[in-house]
């Protein structure tokens, strides 16, 4: 034990040693006496959505005048993850099905219990596999491809998809359950994501009072 507290403090100095150890306390104190996580839950207030300013128009027309291939693999990364087929990590194609199983590792086909509160799901798991592919379709990088893709093409199908895909994960992981909530910096990058694409679908009046309520969930669960 001496030797593992050795060599994180070397690794990775006191300040960091010192908050995981609290944080792991934190963790073990939330599985075995599960009301305590009332305790570290913050009352959120979300005052405003519209926080990203983009002058679409501009984007628009630089998209548009992209080379048609670049065009093209715009628009086909855009169409297969309406299909759940997901550009994971920049260059791999994760296939989450259609709908999306937001709990599913494509590479072991094995699914995350998704009614387990976070803190009870380990961070390694054999049988699952990595449980950042798992977190990958969750992201909504793709998101930003539905508004390029629409950019382009001014086709309602990717604002639709983009509609779609947020209700139903919000149907699929409810605040604390699922791995999907393990990670803050997970949940800032999906927040992110779907404010941006909200931006840029608002501004061509696309975005519906379902949305901006989903969205408003969706903010609220990632603080």
């Amino acid at each position: 034990m001496q030797g593992i507290i050795k060599s994180l403090l070397t690794e990775y100095g006191l300040k960091w040693t010192i908050n995981r150890s609290l944080y792991s306390m934190k963790l073990i104190m939330m599985s075995k006496i599960p009301i305590t996580e009332k305790i570290f839950e913050k009352d959120i207030t979300i005052k405003r959505i519209d926080i990203f300013k983009f002058n679409t128009a501009l984007i628009k027309d630089y998209l548009q005048n992209l080379k048609d291939d670049k065009k093209g693999s715009i628009i086909l990364i855009a169409d297969k993850a309406i299909d759940g087929i997901i550009n994971g990590f920049s260059s791999t194609e994760l296939n989450y099905g259609n709908p999306i199983n937001w709990h599913l590792n494509p590479l072991t086909g094995v699914e995350s219990k998704r009614n387990v509160k976070w803190y009870r799901i380990p961070d390694f798991n054999t049988k699952i596999g990595d449980i950042k592919v798992i977190w990958e379709a969750s992201r909504f990088t793709h998101f930003i491809y539905f508004c390029r893709a629409y950019l382009i093409t001014g086709k309602l199908k990717y604002y639709e998809a983009f509609s779609s895909q947020l209700k139903d994960w919000l149907e699929d992981n409810p605040y604390s359950y699922g791995v999907n909530y393990k990670c803050g910096q997970e949940a800032t990058l999906r927040m992110i994501n779907v404010l941006i694409t909200y931006a840029v679908f608002s501004t061509y009046g696309l975005i519906t009072e379902d949305d901006k309520v989903n969205i408003i969930k969706l903010v609220e669960g990632s603080y």
